[in-house]
């Protein structure tokens, strides 16, 4: 017979190390409140926060992750959650016609 190892489950929460992205350091928001970049509600995305994304040299990596990590929350590289989700729709159709 194997050798089996079995997980145990306690009730205490595992930590996790969450390791920020290198580009994160650059970042222009990091410097501002972190309740700008998580409006509430439609339309709450404010001029001063998409002016701040514009300006900072780190914007497409943001985008990026967000997009890569299927973020739902927030601001990210200057696009809402919508926005993101029509950049995606569109790399898909464009990878979808690459293919055939």
């Amino acid at each position: 017979m194997k050798n089996v190892t079995f997980a145990t489950w306690t009730d205490q929460p595992t930590p996790v190390r969450l390791t920020p992205e290198p580009w994160v350091e650059e970042a222009l928001c990091a410097e501002t409140d972190p309740d700008a970049w998580f409006p509430e509600g439609r339309g709450s995305f404010n001029a001063r926060v998409f002016a701040t994304c514009m300006a900072c040299p780190v914007r497409e990596q943001c985008l990026e992750y967000a997009l890569k990590n299927n973020e739902q929350h927030g601001i990210w590289g200057a696009k809402t959650l919508q926005q993101r989700r029509n950049i995606l729709k569109k790399r898909a159709q464009a990878a979808g016609t690459r293919d055939e």
